[in-house]
């Protein structure tokens, strides 16, 4: 095994480990190594996605001794590099345009608290793009919920707080019916349900079959986290004539 092949692990362990040292930082400090992680694991990320590149094939890396479904294992190529190189630019950029603003918005006393969440919600994306196991999956969408929407709080405003608990119904629904969709037995069939089955043709139904469609197919994410899309287009019927997805 290439030396590069461990960075996706050294970027979840220090992340991890960034978290916890910043419990005891200054909000100051706690700044500092939140950018440094965010510039480490960029780093990190670019080094393997140039390394699959290279390969043209992704490999799997087991943390333990036993593969998935029995032990934790990530999954690596160049879909997951790529995809968490947006992610952790996105990240940075955010954090970088609000920190006046959140220096502004947020208690000093509680800055560290700020940052600590941060690194979180990048541990967790981390995990969750590569993880190749569904219960690290399931264990990182947990904590990516709790630290998003502590950070959707931390101005402690009554819009922020109503937001914030909002945002954590949603996806604790959104969480539930994940590991609802983990224990259900498959048939073994590999052929859609009905339900989800591609239509012939959709210029002749109208908005409210195809809202019917949406709903029946459980898709979510149209209006922020794991909020029902049909919910959100219902509330457009009438008001709206186009909708560009």
């Amino acid at each position: 095994m290439q030396f590069v092949q461990n960075f996706p692990f050294f970027s979840i362990l220090l992340t991890l480990m960034g978290a916890v040292a910043s419990s005891v930082m200054s909000g100051k400090r706690a700044r500092h190594t939140t950018l440094l992680l965010m510039a480490a694991n960029l780093a990190f990320t670019v080094s393997v996605m140039i390394y699959t590149l290279q390969t043209g094939d992704s490999y799997a890396y087991k943390m333990g001794h036993f593969p998935a479904p029995w032990g934790n294992e990530i999954r690596v190529g160049v879909l997951e590099t790529v995809s968490l190189t947006v992610f952790l630019l996105v990240m940075l950029f955010s954090f970088l345009g609000g920190m006046r603003r959140s220096e502004k918005d947020i208690e000093p006393t509680k800055y560290n608290i700020y940052c600590i969440l941060t690194d979180l919600t990048m541990l967790s994306l981390i995990a969750l793009v590569y993880t190749n196991d569904l219960f690290t999956a399931f264990v990182f969408i947990e904590i990516n919920t709790l630290a998003a929407a502590g950070l959707v709080m931390m101005r402690q405003h009554g819009r922020a707080l109503v937001a914030g608990v909002r945002y954590m119904m949603m996806n604790l629904l959104g969480s539930s019916l994940f590991l609802i969709g983990i224990v259900i037995r498959n048939d073994f069939q590999d052929t859609p349900d009905p339900a989800i089955r591609p239509r012939d043709s959709i210029d002749g139904l109208t908005p409210e079959d195809l809202t019917n469609i949406i709903h029946e197919a459980g898709i979510v994410g149209m209006g922020g986290a794991m909020f029902p899309t049909h919910v959100k287009i219902s509330s457009g019927l009438g008001k709206v004539d186009t909708i560009i997805i």
